[in-house]
């Protein structure tokens, strides 16, 4: 690996490990902040570990499951990639249910790009899919198709940092929510406006009104 190719590789982490984080825990403060049912919820799961005497470890951050459940659905409504890219390595054609001339020739060497946010709003997987709705994604009621949710891609090619990302975003999240209550306010943008740069979708600015809880 030449110099040049070293230094691309490690700014490409240094983008994908630093923005989309940091964008994943605006959008969810903010969707958090039009929802005060859900955010209360959230606040109600997070007592439960941090007025607990158990350790605050990696297993004990993986039981909340409408933690888990909050991080996925705002992954679904704000991906923070605007597409995945494959290489195909061998030809293959793709069939779907149309028909018989329902198909697609893919050949070797072609590159497949995969709409995620076109994907994540699909109502034959998601209903009412631009609503904010964490329940979907609790573990009795996940219907859809594995690979209709795809933040972090999927297969053996994901995401690397993809459990770092998260463990990172939940944190974050959940220490807000239990120190702040967050709430829209009259310079809050609905939804934020976005800038679109380096295939990212980031928010410019989520202005909320923010209020210290008492424990």
């Amino acid at each position: 690996m030449s110099d040049e190719e070293m230094i691309s590789q490690c700014v490409l982490f240094f983008i994908a490990g630093f923005d989309t984080t940091s964008t994943t825990i605006s959008y969810a403060i903010y969707l958090l902040s039009e929802s005060q049912e859900s955010q209360q919820k959230l606040f109600e799961e997070s007592k439960s570990i941090f007025e607990s005497k158990q350790d605050i470890d990696y297993d004990a951050i993986e039981r909340l499951e409408y933690l888990n459940a909050c991080l996925m659905e705002t992954l679904r409504l704000f991906p923070p990639a605007l597409a995945l890219e494959r290489k195909a390595s061998e030809d293959i054609t793709l069939t779907g249910d149309g028909g018989p001339d329902d198909y697609i020739n893919v050949f070797k060497g072609d590159i497949i790009q995969i709409p995620v946010c076109v994907l994540h709003e699909d109502p034959e997987h998601f209903k009412d899919p631009k609503q904010f709705k964490p329940e979907r994604f609790l573990p009795q009621n996940i219907t859809h198709h594995p690979y209709a949710h795809l933040p972090f891609g999927g297969g053996p090619r994901n995401c690397v940092a993809k459990r770092l990302a998260l463990m990172e975003a939940k944190l974050a999240i959940l220490y807000s929510v239990y120190n702040y209550r967050f709430e829209i306010c009259d310079k809050t943008s609905r939804p934020p406006e976005r800038n679109h740069t380096l295939g990212l979708i980031i928010p410019k600015e989520v202005v909320l009104r923010v209020e210290k809880r008492v424990h």
